[in-house]
């Protein structure tokens, strides 16, 4: 995936929510008659449902993915962490799939 603005991959999931809210409005609010007072959800709709789901849901796993996946891994609980170096360098190697041990915490980057 290219890389896209937060709020443009954001507003992609909300579409796509959008449209599937608008499919299950459509088969509640219209339904067609079934046995004796019973109703089924309007075909039409749940056809469009069952077209769009094996598509929209990996797309909203991996716009999901792209903003928060590996976000999270790197957030540690305090900057007290970043004093001791072979503490960091065990957990960011773990963390980020490094090859060699101890490399890891001095080819950080800090921003002040």
């Amino acid at each position: 995936m290219p890389p896209k603005n937060v709020q443009a991959t954001v507003g992609e999931v909300i579409a796509w929510r959008n449209l599937f809210w608008g499919l299950t409005d459509a088969m509640t609010r219209n339904p067609v008659p079934w046995s004796g007072a019973t109703v089924l959800p309007n075909p039409e709709s749940a056809q469009a449902y069952r077209v769009f789901a094996p598509v929209a849901y990996p797309r909203i796993r991996e716009l999901t993915e792209s903003i928060l996946a590996s976000g999270l891994i790197y957030l540690y609980s305090h900057a007290v962490d970043f004093k001791s170096p072979a503490r960091m360098d065990d957990i960011l190697t773990v963390t980020t799939r490094t090859e060699k041990a101890g490399t890891t915490f001095s080819s950080i980057r800090l921003s002040p």
